[in-house]
């Protein structure tokens, strides 16, 4: 029996939809150097966020997020690092604690 070019199409869209979907893009690295101009703001609320603070904690929300959804280290964040929460305001991001 000859293959029509029907079926040769058939036979494709058959094999494309039982493929496996490909493979989620990986996760970028964690650069927590970006968020070294935050230091100051960190350890003393008064001061202001710089803009390099905000493009830093903003490129790096997710990792950041990541890191403290551990209990202890989420404890350790909102108890010992008084400015979190203004930086997090000022830069207007929503907080992941």
């Amino acid at each position: 029996m000859k293959a029509s070019p029907v079926m040769w199409v058939v036979c494709f869209a058959v094999a494309v939809a039982a493929a496996p979907p490909p493979p989620p893009p990986p996760q970028p690295c964690c650069d927590l150097q970006q968020l070294a101009p935050c230091l100051p703001p960190l350890m003393d609320p008064r001061l202001i966020p710089t803009p390099e603070c905000c493009r830093g904690l903003i490129s790096q929300q997710g990792c950041f997020c990541k890191i403290i959804s551990n209990p202890p280290v989420d404890q350790y964040i909102t108890n010992y690092i008084p400015g979190i929460r203004g930086i997090f305001l000022c830069c207007r991001v929503i907080p992941c604690f």
